[in-house]
């Protein structure tokens, strides 16, 4: 009868890591798509205007919320997971660590180019990604506010496990702009 060690299964599950992870990377554009600046942030109107236009966009989001704060003027989007269905279409935000069954064929390699940047290759296939999104809101004058998102994007690869990779600017200048029309 063959013994199974434990060192024996670490071994094995190596082995079906590196075998499933050789060859493939994953390549992302190597600069950020959208540039924003400061003029692009604040805006002529006052925080009650700007907190009512980005909470309402918020909800439109279809993202969890985790804090809304006013008295801070902090958004907290819950941290969530993006993963894709077999032809590589993202189909889920799901707050929860996805099972093995819900990620097995995803590559949400379509996803991340349309909303990151990384100057490296990345090793294996991209599974899924963990993201976190927080805009703050600050009063600059009683006719002008900034606003600043902070969006961080975690991919996880079958090679490495979970790498950071830099937003491209998009989902940022998706809120600013949607933020600039619900003002006219």
């Amino acid at each position: 009868m063959l013994k199974v060690t434990f060192k024996t299964v670490l071994i094995i599950m190596i082995i079906y890591l590196l075998l499933l992870s050789c060859g493939s990377y994953t390549t992302l554009p190597p600069t950020a798509r959208y540039s924003i600046t400061n003029q692009d942030r604040i805006f002529n109107a006052s925080f009650d205007d700007i907190w009512s236009s980005v909470v309402s966009l918020i909800r439109n989001f279809q993202w969890e919320t985790k804090l809304i704060d006013k008295s801070s003027g902090v958004i907290k989007l819950r941290a969530s997971w993006i993963y894709s269905d077999v032809s590589g279409n993202p189909v889920n935000r799901v707050y929860n660590w996805p099972n093995l069954e819900e990620v097995e064929y995803s590559n949400v390699l379509r996803y991340l180019k349309e909303y990151t940047y990384s100057k490296i290759k990345i090793p294996g296939i991209t599974r899924y990604s963990r993201e976190y999104l927080t805009i703050k809101i600050i009063k600059v004058s009683s006719s002008k506010t900034q606003v600043d998102i902070k969006y961080t994007i975690n991919v996880f690869s079958s090679a490495t496990g979970f790498l950071k990779v830099n937003s491209n600017g998009y989902l940022e200048y998706q809120i600013l702009s949607n933020i600039k029309s619900q003002l006219k």
